[in-house]
C-alpha cells in the first residue's frame, strides 16, 4: 500500500496532508501534558471592589508554568476581574496575576506583581493584563492578608 492511498488523498497533497498530521499530534500531546499537570486549590477567595472582583487564590501544582493557564481560564469567565494567583513551596512563592482588557486603565497586573513581589523580597514584571513575580517569605499568612490591601491601593 502506497502513503499516498494510507493517507486517502492526491499525490500532490501527501507533504501537506503529513504536515497536517503531525500538527494535529503535536496539539494532542502538548493538551495531554496539560490534562497530567495536578492543580489543587488550597484556598481561593474573591472580594468586591467597586465594579469588579479580586479573586485570590493560593494553588498546590507540579509546574508554575501551570499558573498562566489558571490566570486565563479565570480571565475568560469573569467580566471585570483582577486576579492574583501564587503558589508556595519551603517558603518559595510564586505569583501571577492577570487583569482583563476592560479594566487595565484601573488596575495593572505588573503593578499588582512588582508591589506583591517587593514584599517578598523578590522581583516581578509584564505587562498591564498579566504579569508574574516570586519571592520568598517566612510568613505566608500575612503576605495573603496584604494581597487585598495591596491590590485596592493600587486602584485608580
Amino acid at each position: 500500500m502506497s502513503i499516498q492511498n494510507l493517507l486517502n488523498v492526491a499525490g500532490d497533497d501527501v507533504q501537506e496532508k503529513i504536515k497536517s498530521l503531525l500538527d494535529e499530534n503535536k496539539k494532542l500531546k502538548k493538551n495531554e501534558s496539560k490534562k497530567g499537570s495536578k492543580i489543587e486549590i488550597i484556598f481561593s477567595e474573591s472580594h468586591k471592589i467597586k465594579d469588579w472582583n479580586l479573586i485570590v487564590q493560593q494553588v498546590k501544582l507540579e509546574d508554575t508554568k501551570d499558573l498562566r493557564s489558571i490566570v486565563d481560564e479565570q480571565k475568560n469567565t469573569n467580566k471585570k476581574l483582577c486576579v492574583v494567583i501564587f503558589s508556595e513551596e519551603n517558603n518559595k512563592i510564586a505569583l501571577v496575576c492577570g487583569v482583563t482588557k476592560n479594566l487595565i486603565d484601573i488596575i495593572s497586573a505588573k503593578d499588582v506583581v512588582s508591589m506583591l513581589s517587593s514584599k517578598i523580597g523578590g522581583k516581578g514584571g509584564g505587562r498591564p493584563d498579566f504579569a508574574q513575580g516570586a519571592g520568598v517569605t517566612e510568613n505566608i499568612k500575612d503576605f495573603v492578608t496584604s494581597i487585598q490591601d495591596s491590590v485596592k491601593s493600587l486602584a485608580k
